[in-house]
């Protein structure tokens, strides 16, 4: 009998929710930089095994909801995926618990998924592993999940484990998708999203936060795809951060998506770049709204 179930991630901003997903899909699809808020949408990855498919979904960090209009409503997206999934993974850094895991901590005894897994990730990290049977002892009275499971995301084998932990959960049923998919998504949400996340390794302190990244023509030609795309920008002093000296930054950005979808296309990807200002779009929900934050993607 087949099986298929949607599990969401989700936890405090920087835990590894995206290194994990990327870990079970064995494919690098949800975007990763050792900044905060990285992921901005539900990212929807699929891994069929055997007579199972997993439906992953990678959510942006939750947050307190006070603060900057990005802030709000990626922390309303992120909570919305708790609802009508089959499992809740709750992602929790090992090695320190902030104020933030209690907010997620009190959100999950008010809107208890149908089947919870807290997943304490970076053990690798925890220099006294002694610390964990406290914690996990903790975090089992507080919420009883249904299994807590200590695993580092980056260390092969960790994704196998948590696998057959899921399979039992999945409800029996046909499956949502062919057996090759990787992600719903289309290409030109993964390509933006390449590109973004450069934005955000190769760009410092807040200014990754102040853009975003939306696609204008994308082909298939007899050289792999040609892809014609914006940089947005919060205000007019960030455009030349981003083009870097004589374009070198910005070539660098180009370059290094490039490679990364090449891969994730098996196919060559040339990108096109451009950089537009829109003043305060980052700061009111209706602009941010406008490209495409807060939808299900």
């Amino acid at each position: 009998m087949s099986r298929a179930g949607t599990i969401a991630l989700i936890g405090r901003p920087n835990v590894g929710k995206s290194t994990l997903m990327n870990a079970l899909l064995g494919e690098n699809l949800s975007i990763v930089s050792p900044k905060a808020q990285t992921t901005r949408h539900r990212i929807v990855g699929v891994l069929t095994r055997g007579q199972s498919q997993f439906l992953f979904m990678d959510t942006p960090g939750q947050a307190d909801i006070q603060g900057k209009a990005m802030n709000r409503l990626l922390d309303r997206t992120a909570s919305a995926a708790m609802a009508d999934v089959d499992v809740v993974l709750w992602v929790i850094d090992a090695c320190r618990w902030t104020e933030i895991d209690d907010i997620v901590q009190k959100r999950l005894l008010r809107q208890r998924p149908r089947v919870l897994g807290i997943i304490l990730n970076k053990i690798d990290k925890l220099k006294d592993k002694g610390r964990l049977l406290p914690q996990m002892g903790r975090l089992q009275q507080a919420v009883a999940p249904e299994f807590i499971l200590p695993l580092a995301a980056c260390k092969r084998g960790s994704a196998q484990t948590l696998l057959d932990q899921l399979e039992d959960y999945l409800p029996e049923g046909p499956w949502p998708y062919a057996d090759d998919t990787l992600t719903p998504h289309s290409g030109e949400f993964l390509v933006a999203e390449s590109i973004r996340q450069q934005l955000f390794l190769r760009l410092n302190q807040e200014l990754p936060y102040a853009t975003t990244v939306t696609i204008d023509k994308m082909e298939v030609q007899a050289a792999g795809y040609e892809v014609h795309a914006t940089i947005w920008v919060n205000r007019p002093s960030h455009k030349g951060i981003v083009i870097g000296r004589q374009g070198a930054t910005l070539r660098a950005i180009s370059q290094a998506a490039q490679k990364r979808l090449a891969k994730l296309f098996d196919q060559d990807v040339h990108l096109h770049l451009w950089i537009k200002v829109r003043e305060g779009w980052a700061d009111h929900e209706d602009s941010i709204q406008s490209f495409g934050y807060g939808a299900t993607d």
